[in-house]
This record gives C-alpha cells, structure tokens and sequence, in this order.
C-alpha cells in the first residue's frame, strides 16, 4: 500500500517544510471533497467536471509521491475525455477504498 513521501514532496518545495506542510494541509481538507464531487459529478454524467476533478487530483497524489493514485485517477480523466465512460465508476470506487484507508492511516479520522 502506497503513503505519503513527505520527502519528495518537500524536494519539490525546494526544501521549504512548512510549504510542504501547508500544502499537506490542505490536500487534508479538500482531497476528500474533492472525491466526493468526483462521485457526484460521475452520478451526474458530467465527464467535462470528471475530467476537471481527475485532473486536479492527479497533480496533487503525483506531488505527494501516490503513483498508483496518481495513475488510476488519471486513466479516469482519460476516460472521461474519450467519452468511453463505463469503466468510471467501478474504477472510481477503487481508488476510493485506497484513498481512505491511506487517508486514515496518514491523517487519523475526517476533520
């Protein structure tokens, strides 16, 4: 199961901790909504908000080191602008089962 590497994230805020820090905080408090407006956008059939959502997460797991999140999320904002849709959902609910456990396991319960 993949954590968080505080190190490369760090490396990326050229050394700077407390950016770093920052930045962990507030993936704390909108990664979860964002997954969250993921689902509703896919109840939705909004694939261009799917393909936006995705997209913003993706960035956000390739900077704290989360490949496998960063990967899986990404093929879902592919799918999305490929309009080849069905796949979404179940994959979605993936990524969501690894979302929450790392999250909990990372960060302790929801704020």
């Amino acid at each position: 199961m993949e954590t968080i590497d505080k190190t490369y994230l760090t490396n990326l805020m050229h050394g700077n901790e407390t950016l770093a820090l920052k930045f962990l905080d507030i993936f704390k408090a909108q990664a979860p909504r964002q997954l969250e407006d993921l689902r509703c956008q896919l109840t939705n059939q909004d694939w261009e908000g799917v393909s936006n959502t995705a997209h913003s997460l993706k960035s956000q797991f390739n900077y704290l080191g989360l490949s496998w999140l960063a990967q899986q999320i990404g093929d879902i904002e592919l799918l999305a602008d490929e309009d080849k849709t069905d796949g979404i959902s179940s994959l979605l609910t993936e990524i969501e089962a690894q979302f929450y456990k790392l999250f909990a396991r990372e960060f302790g319960d929801f704020d």
